[in-house]
């Protein structure tokens, strides 16, 4: 059994070396740090929710990666594979590491529509990181 923390990435970024990459470049990128200092502001102290910084996105893509290995390990079809969008078990991963990390940036703005926000903010974000991993837009 697996015990969901925001620890729970650091044992798929051991593991793997291009999600230590990926994960690191997230973890030192400024502008993603001050997004999620941000949504935790909007969420946390203003609407007092729970938190949506980046102990939120480090347990929200720990538990994805979780996820897919635990999928991928019984057989499950990757469908970015399958549709050619990813070529290996490695982009998915990166895929799914990228997205869940951010899907709360939105937030920085506003709690309504934060869905809508985050993925216009992330756009250059997402193309920053993928140029740093050596990925052409």
């Amino acid at each position: 059994m697996v015990t969901v923390s925001p620890d729970l990435i650091y044992k798929h970024s051991n593991t793997f070396p291009i999600i230590k990459k990926v994960h690191q470049i997230l973890e030192d990128d400024s502008e993603i740090i001050e997004l999620l200092r941000m949504s935790n502001i909007m969420a946390v102290s203003r609407l007092k929710y729970n938190d949506h910084g980046i102990i939120h996105a480090r347990i929200v893509a720990g538990t994805s990666l979780e996820l897919i290995d635990i999928l991928y390990g019984i057989g499950i079809e990757m469908t970015y594979i399958r549709d050619g969008t990813a070529k290996n078990i490695d982009e998915v991963k990166i895929i799914v590491l990228i997205s869940s990390y951010l899907h709360d940036i939105g937030n920085a703005i506003h709690r309504v529509n934060h869905e809508l926000l985050g993925v216009v903010i992330a756009k250059d974000i997402i193309d920053r990181v993928l140029s740093r991993l050596g990925f052409d837009g």
